[in-house]
């Protein structure tokens, strides 16, 4: 990994960059940098519009695995595209904006289109497409140059929430390939990049085939991330993360058996960590933070706690 005076960070797979990183306040010109980082990583398969300015403020990441790219941003100041490149492009294209709100024009006349927070974009293009951002933008985007995905999407622009279940596990595997990227060899990127394929098939289509193992670790993710933010509400259960991610109860508790750690447990534990944290964190009662974490009564949450941290809440 080397650090380039254009603010961007490279990884490599042998002699080739396989992701990188790039940032403000690492060096002059994050626009520049960011350029430089896609033509060395990306290539020319998937062509870079021009920025309007060259002094952006905020991150990104992008990456390649196989054919698939993937660019993952928060960008402070608002971006807007100068100039696009005069290379025909052939990509299916995924917009997933979690801050902020993302500007889309459309060459084919069906647009402009408007991503808000919490909102996504799918559709096959040809063509460059002009954007901006409104400031403070955090999105994931997606690119899949793959023939069997322009013949599900044809013509059409899908749209939908972010808390779809087809793209909450999409954007689950997504961000594992981010984290594994760097140490996957030639089966783990092939495996990576069929995996995204499938699941923005998923996303196009509506469904996904909940039968297929190659899923489980996308939907593990996915069911945590979902537990993670609701860790306080009453009704949380496996059956109730199945529900919400359109699989069967069976179905993720299979995808959790490959990890160790039921789905039951998962819970339970992060509901204990984050009590902890709590109470770590202001003088609350006992009681009080047992009924937050949905804890029967504070003796069962003491004894489950013991159980877990090896000491009470408060120590003993």
């Amino acid at each position: 990994m080397g650090a380039l005076n254009a603010g961007v960070t490279l990884q490599n797979a042998g002699d080739i960059p396989r992701e990188f990183f790039v940032e403000s306040g690492r060096g002059p010109g994050m626009g520049a940098a960011f350029a430089h980082g896609w033509r060395t990583t990306i290539g020319d398969a998937i062509p870079l519009p021009a920025f309007a300015s060259p002094e952006l403020d905020g991150q990104s990441w992008a990456g390649r695995a196989g054919a698939a790219a993937l660019n993952q941003m928060r960008a402070l100041s608002p971006v807007r595209t100068a100039a696009l490149p005069r290379a025909a492009e052939d990509v299916v294209r995924l917009w997933a904006v979690k801050h902020g709100q993302w500007h889309l024009a459309d060459p084919y006349g069906r647009g402009p289109h408007r991503i808000p927070a919490g909102r996504f974009l799918l559709q096959h293009v040809t063509a460059t497409s002009h954007f901006a951002t409104a400031p403070d933008t955090a999105a994931t985007i997606l690119m899949l140059p793959h023939r069997s995905l322009k013949k599900v999407l044809k013509d059409r622009v899908v749209t939908g929430s972010t808390g779809a279940p087809e793209l909450r596990l999409l954007l689950a595997h997504a961000a594992t390939v981010r984290e594994t990227l760097s140490e996957l060899g030639d089966a783990g990127l092939r495996a990576a990049e069929s995996t995204l394929v499938e699941l923005t098939t998923a996303v196009a289509l509506g469904r996904f085939d909940d039968q297929e193992s190659a899923l489980a670790p996308a939907l593990v993710r996915a069911a945590r991330d979902l537990a993670d933010s609701r860790l306080t509400e009453p009704g949380l259960s496996p059956a109730t993360l199945a529900r919400d991610l359109r699989v069967s109860v069976r179905t993720l508790q299979r995808a959790f058996a490959g990890t160790g750690e039921p789905a039951s447990a998962y819970v339970r534990r992060r509901r204990l960590e984050e009590a902890r944290r709590a109470l770590l964190a202001a003088p609350t009662g006992v009681s009080e933070v047992a009924a937050r974490f949905q804890f029967s009564d504070s003796s069962h949450f003491i004894r489950t706690f013991k159980h877990h941290f090896g000491t009470t809440p408060r120590g003993r």
